[in-house]
This record gives C-alpha cells, sequence and structure tokens, in this order.
C-alpha cells in the first residue's frame, strides 16, 4: 500500500529516521528492552529530555496492550501519541537475529519503525503513517533494509524510497 493509496501525499523517511536514530545489532532481546533502547536513543541525541523516557516507553507499550504492532514478515511499528513533543520523532532498528514483538505470523521482528507523534492529529501525521506502513508492506524495500549495515546505506534506501512515493 503507498501513501498516494490513500490520497495522501508521502512524508521522506530520511527525515523521520536520520542516520543518529538509526539502531543496529540491539542488545535487548525482548519487545521491551528494544523499545527502552531505541527511546534511550532519542534523548542520548538529545531530542527528548532523559526524563521523559519513562513515559515515552509506558506510551508506547499502553498502544502494545491494544494488539500487537508487528506486521508480520520481521516488521514492527511500535508507536504513540503524546503531547510532551511538539514533532514527530522516529527511530529505526535493524537486528538480523531478530526479536521476539508478538507478530501474528509468529515470526522474528528485524525492522522496527518507532515513531512518536504529537497528540494533535493533523494530515502529517496521516501521511507518516501512510509511508511508514506503504515500506513496511513492502518486501522489496524491507530486505535492502535488512541489509544496511550503516546508517548511511539506509539513508540511501530511505532515499530511493521516498522517490517512489513523490
Amino acid at each position: 500500500m503507498r501513501a498516494s493509496d490513500v490520497g495522501l501525499t508521502s512524508v521522506r523517511l530520511t527525515e523521520l529516521f536520520p542516520p543518529e536514530l538509526t539502531l543496529f545489532g540491539l542488545v535487548g532481546r525482548s519487545r521491551r528492552e528494544v523499545i527502552e533502547e531505541m527511546i534511550g536513543r532519542f534523548s542520548a541525541v538529545g531530542r527528548i529530555p532523559i526524563a521523559h523516557e519513562s513515559l515515552l516507553v509506558k506510551l508506547v507499550f499502553d498502544r502494545e496492550k491494544t494488539g500487537s504492532t508487528a506486521f508480520g514478515k520481521g516488521v514492527a511499528f511500535p508507536r504513540c501519541r503524546t503531547d510532551v513533543i511538539e514533532s514527530h520523532l522516529g527511530a529505526l532498528a535493524i537486528d538480523n537475529s531478530g526479536v521476539d514483538f508478538a507478530a501474528l505470523d509468529g515470526q522474528k521482528v528485524h525492522l522496527v519503525f518507532l515513531v512518536i507523534a504529537p497528540w494533535e492529529r493533523d494530515e502529517r501525521h496521516l501521511r507518516i503513517m501512510g509511508s511508514v506502513r506503504a515500506l513496511a508492506h513492502d518486501e522489496y524495500w524491507c530486505r535492502k533494509l535488512r541489509g544496511c549495515r550503516k546508517a548511511e546505506q539506509v539513508t540511501r534506501v530511505l532515499s530511493d524510497f521516498d522517490a517512489t512515493l513523490a
């Protein structure tokens, strides 16, 4: 599915998932540990105050309780909305050994697209959701991302994907 399929223009994923928020070979092996590690990266690079980490982890897990955000085929899209940020934050984790995310197909997750969104509903949020879903449902692009070993490679893949949505 493409963002354009639902009548929305896309959002550049290279902007949402910058190199400094790309993680490889996660330390965490559980869903919770991975989300904590990814949110910890937000504070490590100065995108959020460290004091917001535990709240964001709680909000993401509150969302997870309503149903697993693992689509299947090795992809998860954990997310939450909050009023403690003013603009969307994204982190991308690539882990070739895989993490149990309670995926509907029972497979381990190798790509985790974490998105923290401001509370207000706006068109940008819908475009972000559409773009991330379009990428996550496309085996070709997911395979290309799984082959990346450096953040610069991820940026190139995301840039190529962004061009397909333009």
